[in-house]
């Protein structure tokens, strides 16, 4: 079986986990790993099995991933995703759900996980200087201390993360087999 990995990162936490589930699919597939940005788009067809790999932006991969995975037809499609919030958390919660919205009806979707990311210090010191006199549209006191707050707290995926990832990706592509 062959799959296609790809990944975007920011702060190097995404590109660890696609480094761990191309370790572990690479032993019993044949995998074609590369960041997004070095994909050509020729490439895309040769593949029925693609895994996609992305840190969140507002509750979305960020947008070059989005784009490739919203273009995306007839395949078996996995997601993965680091996020600078507790994945388990509301956001952590609506990120997955949103995840389903942006793939196409015609894929199969065999699997969507997401683990800690560290938050970039730049994006976490510019919410810091805000002025809050003038928040964007839509974004309140509450809402962006909540963000400051999980990015004080936010930490790099460790290996109980890569452990789930490398799982959760080789059960779903063993499953296809069956």
């Amino acid at each position: 079986m062959k799959i296609l990995l790809v990944y975007s990162s920011r702060t190097g936490n995404t590109e660890r986990v696609a480094n761990e589930i191309y370790d572990e699919l690479n032993k019993d597939y044949e995998v074609n790993f590369k960041r997004i940005e070095d994909l050509k788009d020729s490439e895309v067809e040769e593949y029925k099995n693609i895994i996609v790999g992305f840190w969140i932006d507002q509750a979305y991969p960020d947008k070059e991933p989005k784009a490739f995975i919203e273009s995306l037809r007839d395949k078996n499609i996995g997601l993965f995703g680091t996020i600078g919030a507790d994945p388990n958390s509301y956001h952590g919660e609506r990120t997955l759900g949103n995840l389903d919205t942006i793939v196409d009806s015609s894929n199969n979707l065999i699997a969507k996980f997401l683990c800690n990311g560290k938050v970039d210090e730049n994006l976490l010191t510019r919410l810091k200087s805000m002025n809050r006199d003038h928040l964007p549209p839509g974004l309140t006191d509450e809402i962006l201390d909540q963000m400051i707050e999980a990015g004080d707290h936010s930490r790099e995926p460790n290996e109980e993360d890569f452990k789930n990832a490398r799982n959760i990706f080789k059960e779903a592509f063993k499953a296809l087999e069956n």
